[in-house]
């Protein structure tokens, strides 16, 4: 099915889990056992994070997850996201964070499928963009991730997308 995905396509939850051959329930994935890195993300009203798209969509700024709830911590929005969990290895903020820092030394840039949110259980494919930066800034009284995305035109994976020739962009929400 992976190959059917187009950038721009609206699909299910379910569909997009079987396209990329595993059960997505976590917001940052880095390469998972397919060698994909795949970030889910919302720009809808009341969405947890603070995504936005830049450049008339050719950029996304992803801001990074929060720890956990638990009992004993009711509100993660109290605290600083994460680099590393308590057991001193790297959270997911932490994997991209190194990978965006080392892209920007040697250029080359690691592909991230990128599905937006429209609607509960619907999504759309926003496409292959290159993970080119990231970094840490205050939000609201705590430090926060920020990882900077570029839409790109090269093929991974078998899913095609656009050329650079063509208008590419997303398609703003409302819209989808």
């Amino acid at each position: 099915m992976t190959d059917e995905i187009k950038p721009g396509q609206v699909i299910s939850y379910l569909d997009m889990c079987q396209a990329e051959s595993v059960n997505l329930q976590k917001g940052m994935n880095f390469k998972l056992r397919n060698g994909h890195n795949i970030i889910l993300m919302s720009v809808r009203n009341g969405a947890p994070y603070a995504d936005r798209f830049e450049n008339d969509g050719t950029i996304l700024i992803y801001e990074g997850h929060d720890v956990n709830k638990t009992p004993e911590l009711v509100n993660p929005k109290n605290i600083d996201q994460p680099m590393y969990t308590p057991g001193h290895k790297l959270t997911a903020n932490g994997l991209f964070y190194e990978a965006a820092q080392k892209a920007k030394q040697t250029k080359i840039f690691p592909k991230v499928r990128v599905y937006e949110k429209i609607k509960p259980e619907i999504w759309v494919y926003n496409g292959v963009f290159n993970l080119i930066d990231a970094w840490q800034e205050p939000s609201d009284n705590r430090k926060v991730f920020k990882f900077k995305l570029e839409l790109t035109s090269e093929i991974t994976n078998e899913i095609a997308t656009p050329t650079l020739d063509a208008d590419i962009r997303a398609i703003p929400s409302d819209i989808k």
